[in-house]
């Protein structure tokens, strides 16, 4: 009799101290309701059959799904490429915009609107003056539109350093969480499932910066590798990504190993790093290009037909524009030249110098340049070339707009079903508390009976 009562107390003690453990994880999940990301916790209940039959604790786990997060991080790659991409060409596509008649576009319409009003009267000083403006306006113009073309470059670098530095500093995080998954000396409530919990937010970032997939290891931890080729965490270590390129060179990425050798991934990195990198080496570079084309073109075209002609004062010879030696740069190179700087006399509007002042044959020649598809490399016109470059950055960033507006959309799909897996549903953990605290009740009241039947027991002897 005194064993049974004896096994009826630690039936009941271990039915307190589960209930306990229970209620422990239920408050946890109450007080993480709101957490951001936060998967609520399990505590498995399971039966033993010694001393009687009681229970005992399992296994803590976290509600979560395998396959949303894989999906989770498949969104998270897409979305970082194109928000990238976006970022990046916003901040260049103001240059290129013509709206309020300030874009180059409309400098080259002032430009040979001003030929045409000089061709009326070639004579006019006034006419000459505002040629020479318009000129040395439109120089100015395609300056500042490359300018800011290489001010985006430029932010693209810094931005794809900061997207490199955060990789490094998740991927170490990462090492550590997958470290202390493996650490023996846990003890009760098991960290474990939150630290998976932590860690698979830290990978979801992380698929957005730069795009990876992972492989769930026996231990526990996790290895990560770039979408790109390469190992970014392994068990407790994490490799190193390094940004190589920049300035006139393209940006490109290296791996550093943790024994210090070096590592090139087999492509391009996907992710926000990838979509940046796109921005800038491929959607910005082919829009440089195009204006130093247009550029190269249109002043060689220009200084071919004005040196040709006669000024007022008979000379000839001269250029409109400063010459331009290559094509890479072109555009951050137009100047108005100092052959007719401030010099309206210089102007060559003339063909035949025995008809001055009157003769404006040259001028209607540099007025058919507005229209020669022979002018920009390709068969395109000035203002052809000029629309090709504006719409290579307009059409990519649009593309880049939708595609990261559809991409988010899918995310957010994905982070629903996983609340809706995971979340906390506070009527649930209400229930559940009020089960466990029945339960613990049942328990003490067990407990209180054996010690009554004890009682009883010892007044009896």
């Amino acid at each position: 009799m005194g064993n049974s009562i004896k096994e009826l107390m630690a039936i009941g003690q271990q039915g307190l101290m589960a209930q306990k453990s229970t209620m422990n994880v239920i408050s946890r999940n109450v007080a993480n309701a709101n957490t951001p990301g936060y998967a609520r916790q399990r505590l498995e209940l399971v039966a033993i059959h010694h001393p009687g039959i009681s229970i005992d604790t399992g296994a803590l786990e976290t509600v979560r799904s395998s396959s949303i997060q894989r999906s989770i991080l498949g969104a998270s790659i897409g979305y970082g490429f194109h928000k990238g991409k976006h970022d990046i060409l916003q901040l260049a596509e103001p240059a290129l915009n013509d709206v309020g008649g300030g874009g180059v576009s409309a400098a080259i319409d002032q430009f040979f609107t001003n030929l045409n009003r000089l061709g009326n009267d070639p004579t006019g000083t006034a006419e000459r003056l505002e040629v020479l403006h318009s000129a040395e306006h439109f120089g100015n113009t395609l300056r500042e539109t490359s300018q800011e073309i290489i001010k985006a470059k430029l932010e693209a670098e810094f931005e794809a350093k900061a997207a490199v530095d955060e990789v490094n500093a998740i991927s170490k995080k990462v090492a550590g969480l997958n470290s202390r998954i493996t650490d023996d000396k846990v003890g009760f409530p098991d960290p474990t499932p939150g630290l998976k919990n932590d860690r698979d937010l830290l990978l979801n970032r992380l698929s957005e910066l730069v795009g990876i997939s992972t492989v769930d290891k026996a231990n526990g931890t996790i290895a990560v590798f770039l979408e790109a080729g390469g190992t970014l965490v392994d068990d407790n270590y994490s490799n190193t990504l390094k940004l190589t390129g920049g300035s006139l060179a393209a940006l490109d990425v290296e791996i550093i190993k943790k024994d210090g050798s070096v590592m090139k991934p087999l492509t391009r990195p996907s992710g926000r790093l990838g979509g940046i990198m796109t921005a800038r080496d491929t959607v910005l570079k082919k829009t440089s290009d195009e204006l130093d084309q247009m550029a190269f073109g249109f002043v060689a075209a220009m200084n071919g037909v004005h040196s040709a002609g006669f000024g007022l004062d008979g000379s000839t010879g001269n250029n409109l524009f400063d010459p331009i030696v290559g094509v890479v740069g072109a555009a951050s190179k137009v100047n108005i030249s100092n052959d007719v700087l401030g010099q309206t006399d210089k102007l060559a509007m003339a063909l035949d110098p025995t008809m001055l002042p009157g003769d404006n044959g040259n001028v209607l020649a540099m007025m058919d340049l507005q229209n020669d598809a022979t002018v920009v490399a390709g068969g395109k016109t000035v203002g052809d070339a000029y629309d090709d470059a504006m719409s290579t950055l307009a059409v990519a960033k649009s593309d880049a707009r939708r595609q990261s507006d559809e991409q988010e959309a899918r995310v957010l799909q994905f982070y629903e079903m996983r609340e809706q897996l995971s979340g906390v549903a506070l009527h649930e953990e209400m229930i559940a508390l009020n089960q466990a605290e029945r339960a613990f009740s049942a328990a003490s009241q067990l407990i209180q009976t054996a010690r009554d039947m004890y009682d009883v027991i010892m007044r009896m002897v």
